[in-house]
């Protein structure tokens, strides 16, 4: 076998024998290049959450384009926008990524016409990291059986509220304890399983958060806005903001505690409320 250039290593798990990227040495980044990342996390925007219409769909992503363009220390020449979701139910397009994937087409943005420019760019579902656009990630989005368990409050106080042994409350935490749980009526062989089902997205957070760090430090982008309302993004976010020269942005539908919002802009990242 022909030697590995210095920069990889090999790693062998179970018998397979796979090339890795060692990290570089130096993390300082390349020239940036004008181009913005408008980065839509679809399941923690309520302006968009089952919207089935066009109209809502443009003014939103108008919105959040003038917000980022505005807050793009520097005038980009292209802009990428992708959007986040559970979208692909084994290997094909779920209910929602079609609907969406519909209303997209209607509501494309491009080009976007600036008072002294033209401004190009791509408007697309992420299927993929940008890294590795070939790789579609099956099952984003996954149905399975039972519903996640539910935990009673404790706590509850209520002047209504007996919370004895009947409890409706009470009943349906019993249920959902584990898979297997029979129904809470005598004689009802039913179980959790059987009576309910849970939706979930799978990898959708994981493919955002290598994109941020794809887009930012490797491709080197002038500005990544991130449209969430979710935290999970505050750790890509402040390596980022340590390694690259990139305007990082968040914008967000409500505000954010205290300590989420204090080390982002502590660190150089900028907090934008979204307007309601």
């Amino acid at each position: 076998m022909a030697a590995l250039p210095r920069t990889h290593r090999l790693c062998k798990v179970s018998a397979v024998t796979v090339s890795v990227d060692e990290p570089a040495d130096d993390l300082s980044a390349a020239p940036l290049i004008r181009s913005l990342a408008l980065l839509l996390d679809y399941d923690n925007c309520d302006e968009l959450r089952d919207v089935t219409d066009a109209g809502p769909w443009r003014n939103f992503l108008t919105q959040m384009i003038r917000t980022a363009l505005s807050c793009a220390g520097t005038p980009p020449d292209r802009v990428v926008i992708r959007v986040y979701g559970g979208w692909n139910e084994n290997s094909t397009l779920s209910q929602r990524g079609s609907i969406v994937s519909a209303l997209m087409a209607e509501v494309d943005p491009f080009p976007i016409l600036m008072d002294d420019s033209v401004i190009s760019g791509e408007f697309e579902l992420a299927l993929s990291p940008v890294a590795l656009p070939a790789i579609i990630l099956p099952n984003t989005f996954r149905r399975r059986a039972a519903a996640p368990r539910i935990r009673r409050n404790a706590s509850l106080s209520h002047a209504t509220c007996k919370m004895d042994e009947d409890c409706g409350a009470r009943a349906v935490a019993r249920w959902t304890k584990s898979p297997a749980k029979l129904c809470f009526r005598d004689g009802c062989a039913v179980t959790s399983k059987d009576a309910f089902e849970a939706a979930e997205q799978k990898m959708v957070d994981t493919l955002l958060a290598i994109d941020i760090v794809e887009l930012a430090v490797r491709r080197s982008f002038s500005s990544i806005a991130v449209v969430s309302d979710d935290t999970d993004f505050i750790p890509p976010l402040i390596y980022c903001a340590a390694v690259s020269d990139a305007d990082l942005i968040v914008m967000t539908g409500t505000p954010w505690a205290a300590p989420h919002a204090e080390i982002l802009v502590r660190n150089g990242v900028k907090l934008i409320e979204r307007a309601s």
